[in-house]
């Protein structure tokens, strides 16, 4: 069957770190979240080459956040939990590779912490999207998976996410296309642009593997550093839990793997990682906006039937230029959309 993998990745990560944060950083932790209550705004923290917005309010149970692009930082004061939790978002390992990131993380923990502490996972989301295979078309295919929670959404009669599961492991296939409508995360479809193979006028699906801590645990992969070196285990240990097969027979242990899921699963042993994104020096990588622009500005010529970019620049420029207004709007603008960015829920 030919699939288009257009991208496999670590999508999010998650880890606790144990030990008591200094006592010197909780009292500057507490006199910068005091000031974000104040002025009702982030208090901007640059640590180790990247920004954090310090918020003026906790995340149960942890009293401090530290709210980032790429990653979120919580720190507590209580004996009763470990000192630090560390979340790697989609967007940051976009940009990064996974193990670079969670070290750029784990510096800056340490510096709240003291000596270095063993992180342990509590989450890891493994994702694969792919083209050519509309999962909720009529192929007549069923999962088949030992979950007992299976919601469909929106609808079974028009069906964009499957959920098997609510627990220790949770997969999810999804019309990612339509998700990013809603969403309106426009960067992954430049991640996508990449893939010579990337096909805009079809539906991206992808299937999405969530471990939590006690799975991570039961499969060996409690130490970030297991997780990494087996992703294409983990992986394909997902796409066995839900297992798209052609129903046959009465028992479904018979049933044929379909042969999307075959493709899936052949991909994870082709290749070496499963994180194929660039390491980037800093927040903000031009190359990736430059490809999204650049996709952009094709889709412009497009609609405007022209075919020199100069001519085609010319025209998207004036029409960004009276979105935008004049210079010193431009200017709050940026200002104003770096702050939310820090300030804002971290998206999974």
């Amino acid at each position: 069957m030919k699939l288009t993998i257009l991208r496999m990745a670590v999508d999010t990560l998650e880890a606790s770190i144990g030990g008591r944060v200094r006592p010197f950083m909780v009292d500057a932790l507490e006199a910068a979240k005091l000031q974000a209550q104040e002025d009702e705004c982030p208090v901007l923290a640059p640590l180790n080459g990247m920004d954090f917005g310090i918020q003026g309010q906790g995340a149960a149970p942890y009293r401090f956040v530290l709210r980032g692009e790429d990653a979120t930082i919580r720190a507590t004061k209580s004996p009763k939990l470990p000192g630090a939790s560390v979340r790697l978002s989609a967007l940051g390992l976009a940009y990064y590779e996974p193990d670079r990131l969670l070290d750029a993380l784990l510096s800056i923990v340490a510096e709240f912490l003291g000596p270095d502490e063993e992180p342990k996972l509590s989450r890891l989301d493994l994702c694969v999207d792919f083209q050519r295979f509309d999962v909720a078309g009529p192929h007549g295919a069923r999962f088949v998976t030992p979950a007992n929670f299976r919601p469909v959404y929106p609808n079974a009669e028009h069906p964009e996410t499957f959920q098997f599961g609510r627990g220790k492991v949770v997969v999810r296939v999804y019309n990612k296309t339509r998700e990013l409508a809603v969403s309106g995360k426009t960067w992954m479809s430049g991640l996508w642009e990449q893939n010579p193979d990337y096909d805009p006028a079809q539906d991206v699906w992808r299937f999405e593997v969530q471990y939590r801590r006690e799975a991570l645990k039961e499969l060996g992969a409690s130490a970030p550093a297991d997780a990494l070196a087996q992703l294409p285990e983990l992986l394909r240990y997902g796409l066995g839990w839900a297992d798209l097969r052609i129903p046959c027979g009465l028992s479904s242990d018979r049933w044929e793997r379909h042969p999307a899921w075959s493709a899936l699963a052949e991909a994870t042993g082709t290749h070496t990682t499963l994180n194929r994104e660039r390491a980037v020096a800093s927040i903000g990588d031009l190359p990736m906006i430059a490809a999204a622009v650049a996709g952009y500005t094709v889709s412009a010529g497009v609609r405007l039937d022209r075919f020199d970019f100069d001519d085609v620049w010319g025209i998207l420029g004036r029409k960004v230029r009276d979105r935008l207004g004049d210079e010193g709007n431009f200017a709050a603008s940026v200002k104003r959309r770096r702050l939310e960015r820090l300030g804002r829920e971290a998206r999974t």
